[in-house]
């Protein structure tokens, strides 16, 4: 005899703490004038997730930014560069949700994107969420433009905004 359980769609109020190995940040850039697609990851190396209620929670995440890979090194290297993410002066790109309300298609977390020291606002569209036990897993996406956060080099050259796809893991601690 078995059983299993049926997920959840909103979660219980607690402090999750995200799971850097079971969750991704991928992105797919344009180079060449946005003629080729370039594929990527950042890892992402803390979060937590603090539910307190319905529409109610606070989100932080911290990413690498020498984690940057596209599977071109040369391409890499240069993004990392200060042309791009400066990211030996700067070694972390962070997110911090400023509000959690309910949108025409699901969940849209309001927040901010800083980068090289830069803040824009970055709204995230929560695709999914899905709460197993004391695991919550979220899935969403959203496009970062990168001149609202002083990443101006190369224009013509590389697309002006990045959709980025989040899929995150975390546990009630």
């Amino acid at each position: 005899m078995s059983s299993s359980a049926t997920p959840r769609t909103s979660a219980p109020p607690g402090i999750y703490a995200i799971d850097p190995s079971a969750s991704t940040v991928a992105f797919v850039g344009k180079s060449l004038g946005g003629l080729v697609k370039a594929p990527g990851t950042f890892a992402l190396t803390a979060g937590r997730i603090e539910v307190t209620g319905p529409e109610r929670a606070s989100i932080e995440v911290t990413l690498d930014a020498t984690s940057f890979d596209t599977a071109n090194p040369k391409r890499d290297t240069h993004v990392r560069s200060a042309d791009f993410l400066d990211a030996s002066r700067f070694p972390t790109i962070d997110y911090r949700a400023t509000a959690v309300m309910s949108g025409e298609s699901g969940w849209v977390v309001d927040g901010e994107l800083t980068v090289k020291g830069v803040s824009a606002s970055v709204p995230l569209n929560v695709a999914s969420v899905e709460v197993l036990g004391a695991t919550l897993r979220v899935r969403a996406n959203t496009t970062v433009s990168r001149r609202a956060l002083g990443i101006t080099k190369s224009r013509g050259m590389i697309g002006a905004t990045l959709p980025v796809t989040l899929d995150i893991t975390a546990t009630m601690s």
